[in-house]
């Protein structure tokens, strides 16, 4: 009788996990967001990160590519069933078998992602979290701050070279993942965040993985862990690593992470992670000058530096050289899965880095940047 029930457990695993899933969204939609938050981020959520940070996180390699396999497994797996039960069974129960079969994965699939990360997405904002004022950018303050900003970047590169030819740092990984991820750990827990574990952040090959689909890093939460594109220029990878790192500690606002990325390296003792992650906000911050006042865009960018625009421009090459693959479509379909998951500003919310920064000096916060 156990061996039966097992059995039956195994077997109807898929549709009862999907089922619970989808039982606790309809809760959250009754006015429990915040419970279920909390209950998931530090009750349960804890217990993942560690579970998996200190087994398969230990592997010398990306854990996605392991389930790169078991996915090829299951597909050709069930690829040979269905044929299998065509040729004994017929059209009909082949046809039947697959679609439970495929029911039971997506139940599996769907309960994976919000119970190993996304239930996340019932996270308050970061602005309540840390009571940011709410604040309006005007045009000058956008130029002032491009302008003061610039001065910081000449200082930082200083630090590093006098060159104006390009930067091209050397990068050890592992050892820049465990700076940015202590310095990430204090500035979170400073904010009375909860970071559990050891999220670790890889380098996913072939190079372009990423950059073709426009994206510097992605955090999958089946793998448990970030990845950055090698073929980016590395002078972004501090930056991207830090976005990603946010990632997995249950930031899920895309804006949110590019500032927690922002302070995580500018608040970092190295000179070339500062530089990192100022260039990475001048660049969006110039993005939106540019947009409303081209002339004054094309006068700070004058006068940044040969070494900076050299920089700017190797940058560019590397990006170049993986153009996107149907970018409208990805867009749509990324844009419509933030905005259906809480990000209501959708792909636009990446540009909330500009906001944020202006709500947390205005809230008193210094950047502390480290010398």
């Amino acid at each position: 009788m156990k061996i039966r029930k097992s059995k039956w457990f195994c077997t109807n695993f898929g549709w009862i996990a999907g089922l619970i899933t989808i039982v606790i969204h309809f809760l959250a939609w009754q006015g429990l967001k915040n419970d279920i938050f909390e209950l998931y981020h530090f009750r349960l959520f804890p217990f993942i990160r560690f579970a998996y940070d200190f087994t398969f996180g230990q592997l010398p390699f990306p854990f996605v590519y392991i389930l790169i396999l078991v996915l090829i497994f299951t597909i050709v797996r069930g690829v040979m069933l269905f044929k299998r039960n065509l040729v004994q069974e017929g059209v009909r129960f082949a046809a039947l078998f697959a679609v439970q079969k495929l029911i039971h994965f997506t139940g599996i699939i769907v309960f994976i992602f919000y119970f190993g990360w996304a239930f996340n997405y019932y996270r308050p904002s970061l602005s309540e979290q840390l009571k940011l004022p709410e604040i309006e950018i005007d045009s000058a303050m956008l130029v002032n701050e491009l302008q003061e900003l610039s001065k910081m970047i000449k200082l930082e590169r200083s630090l590093l070279t006098d060159a104006k030819s390009e930067y091209n740092p050397e990068i050890e990984m592992l050892e820049m993942e465990n700076k940015m991820r202590t310095s990430q750990k204090q500035i979170l827990q400073s904010w009375g965040s909860n970071t559990p574990g050891y999220v670790r952040v890889r380098a996913l090959y072939p190079k372009g993985c990423l950059l073709r689909f426009a994206t510097a890093g992605i955090y999958l939460p089946f793998a448990f862990e970030g990845h950055i594109d090698p073929g980016l220029n590395k002078i972004i990878w501090p930056f991207t690593l830090a976005h990603e790192m946010a990632h997995g500690y249950g930031y899920t606002d895309e804006g949110e992470c590019n500032f927690i990325g922002f302070i995580t390296c500018v608040n970092s003792k190295d000179p070339f992670y500062r530089y990192s992650g100022l260039l990475s906000y001048w660049r969006y911050l110039f993005y939106e000058v540019n947009h409303r006042y081209p002339a004054i865009a094309t006068q700070i960018y004058s006068e940044i530096g040969q070494g900076i625009r050299s920089d700017l421009k190797a940058i560019r090459r590397e990006n170049e050289k993986y153009p996107d693959i149907l970018p409208k479509l990805r867009d749509f379909i990324y844009d419509t899965y933030l905005k259906n998951h809480g990000v209501t500003k959708g792909l636009r919310s990446y540009n909330e880095l500009l906001i944020l920064v202006q709500k947390y000096s205005k809230a008193g916060y210094e950047l502390n940047i480290s010398r």
